[in-house]
Order: structure tokens, then sequence, then C-alpha cells
């Protein structure tokens, strides 16, 4: 078949990374693939080939038997057009985004009454806009077992294609424990639901023997610089290097307040660290992709209680091996992330379509 992703705006984002390997994944398969954009804003070099367009109408002219989308603005960009069956990937709960966005503009931007007036108003257009997307009988796939409860309430069917880690590439080099703990944190300070913040604030608070490794898309902050408390910092890193990474890791720290999948999680597990993560659904449901999956696999917090998460980095620090089962647990979680069960749940799935 001849299959296309359309992304409006390609950035360096776990999403984008996604889309990536699915078009390898479909492309191995014996698909035909394209992955069209209207622009870029990064120079991150991706594994795959990027058509740019200025007209979203010029898909049109490559006779598609498929075409994916993962936004609700590319959705309805491309919907009506011939593009054979449009489906919509969903990689997070968007509704859930909107909120926590909104939340950040109401404490900034928007002082006035007018101001946040209009900033409703907006978002309620938006909101609404995404309940229409979610109950549309388009196709739907959803890459998390957690992303798929939400979504079941608007009454369209949605397949599993499942986010899954390169097991050739992130892999454990065994049990390891040194001292300073080596913690490491991943993503964007300036994204609001990565909360960032907090993690600097609970690390200050800490009287843990460590070392910090940030990875991001994007270059250190000033507020990353000022802490005092990173000792390493990457910006768009290869596979190759952020896996090493990993190995070298002993906690893996998460503290976002929204997530639809949290893939550096995963990856993090199969490289042998231990994961300390805020409760949100996203990490909790983790295990429900089979009932033989393991159930405690990592350390959760509450992602505003900055001193429940120094507790726990003391505690670790102070007795790393009293964690061993939920470490080794975390190991095993990862067997039900493989690229083999992805590539099996993508035939699946085309399969339905036919």
């Amino acid at each position: 078949m001849k299959i296309a992703h359309y992304l409006k705006t390609l950035h360096l984002t776990g999403g984008a990374k996604v889309l990536a390997q699915h078009q390898e994944i479909l492309k191995n398969l014996g698909h035909n693939v394209f992955w069209f954009v209207r622009s870029v804003e990064t120079d991150f070099e991706f594994d795959v080939p990027i058509t740019v367009i200025d007209d979203v109408a010029k898909i049109a002219e490559y006779e598609l038997d498929v075409l994916i989308v993962n936004k609700p603005k590319d959705y309805f960009e491309v919907k009506g057009m011939n593009v054979g069956h449009l489906i919509y990937l969903s990689q997070a709960f968007e509704v859930d985004h909107m909120n926590i966005r909104r939340e950040k503009k109401k404490k900034s931007a928007h002082s006035s009454p007018l101001g946040r007036l209009a900033m409703d108003f907006k978002w309620w257009l938006k909101k609404r806009r995404v309940h229409k997307l979610y109950a549309e009988k388009t196709v739907k796939w959803a890459v998390s077992s957690y992303l798929m409860e939400l979504l079941e309430p608007y009454g369209c069917p949605t397949k599993l294609v499942r986010n899954s880690f390169d097991d050739a590439l992130y892999h454990t080099k065994g049990k390891r424990r040194g001292k300073p703990l080596r913690l490491l944190s991943v993503g964007d300070y300036s994204l609001s639901r990565k909360n960032l913040p907090f993690l600097f604030e609970a690390l200050a608070a800490s009287s843990a023997d460590f070392h910090f490794t940030r990875v991001s898309p994007n270059p250190i902050t000033d507020e990353e610089k000022s802490s005092g408390l990173v000792d390493e910092f990457h910006i768009r890193i290869p596979e190759e290097q952020l896996s090493k990474i990993y190995r070298d890791t002993d906690v893996l720290i998460s503290t976002s307040t929204d997530e639809g999948f949290g893939l550096p999680v995963i990856e993090a597990m199969a490289s042998g660290a231990l994961c300390v993560l805020s409760d949100i659904g996203a990490y909790r449901d983790f295990a429900k992709i089979a009932r033989e999956a393991p159930k405690n696999y990592a350390l959760f917090f509450n992602p505003r209680n900055p001193a429940e998460l120094a507790a726990i980095l003391d505690d670790v620090w102070g007795d790393y091996d009293k964690f061993e089962k939920a470490r080794m647990n975390g190991m095993e979680l990862t067997s039900f992330y493989t690229r083999a069960q992805t590539i099996s749940d993508m035939e699946t799935a085309l399969a339905e379509l036919v």
C-alpha cells in the first residue's frame, strides 16, 4: 500500500520520533511510504525521508491508500481530501494537554478580566473541536492502553499500535550502583507538562549525593544553569548516544503531570535503570498491556509534592538494593513493549482496513 504521515510542523519531539519509527516499520513491511510536512523546525536528522510541501492539497496527487495524522489541527486540515483511509493516531489525550497550557497562560499573559475571557472562549472552541474529532467515526489508533481507555467513551473503536523501544539498541549492561547516584531527566524544561521546575526544587531539597544529567531537544535554560544542579547537559543527541546514557544511569526521574505514554521510561527500564515516576495515569497503566505484566515496576510520587520526591531519592541513595525488585520488574515490563509487538499491532490494524 501507499501509506503516508502528515505533520504540519516537524519539531523534535517524542511523538515525531515515534512517527519516524512507524515509517521505518511500514517500509520494512513492504509498503511505499511518505512523510509530508509543511515546515521543519529542527536541525535533528531523522533517519527517514521527509517531503516538504507548500500546499496540503498536493497530498491528494500521490493517490494514497492510507494517510495517518496525529494532531487534531492536521486531521481537520486533510479531512475530506482524497487520501484513502484517514487514520488518527492518538499519542496524547489533547484535552489534558490543553488544560495544562490554559492554566499556565492564566497565570501569565492574561491578567486582565477581558484577556482571560477571550482566552477561555478560544480554549472552549479548541476543546470542542478535539471532542468532535474523538467522536468522529474515522479510524483511530492509539499508542497505549491508557489512551484507548480515555477514547472508549466517545464510542469509536480504537486499535492499539503500541509504542515500543528498539530492543537492539536499548539494553542493560548489568546491575550497577556507585556513588554518587547517577540521575537522569529527559525532556524540555519549557514544556509545562514536564513539570521540571518541580524536579529542580526536589533535587535542591535532597541530601543525596548525586550526579545529575539532563537530555533535552533544546539548549539549557537560564533556570537550569543557575540552579547549580546540572552536571551534564545533552541536546538533540542520536539514539546510540542516548542509549549509552541510559545504561550509565542509576535512576530515571520523570515529573510529568500528563503523558500519553512516556517512551523514555520504557527505554530507561530496558537499560536497567530504576524509574522514579510521577503518579499519573499513563505511568500507572503501563502494566495494563497484559494480565501477566508485572505491577510493581517503579517508585511513584505526587508531582505536586517536592518533599515527597526528595525523600524517595534520599531513600534510594541510602539503600539502592532495597529497590532491586522494582528495577527488575521494570526490565521485565519492557518485554511487552518490543518493536516486534509494534510490528504485529501495525499489521493487524492495517489488515482491518482491507
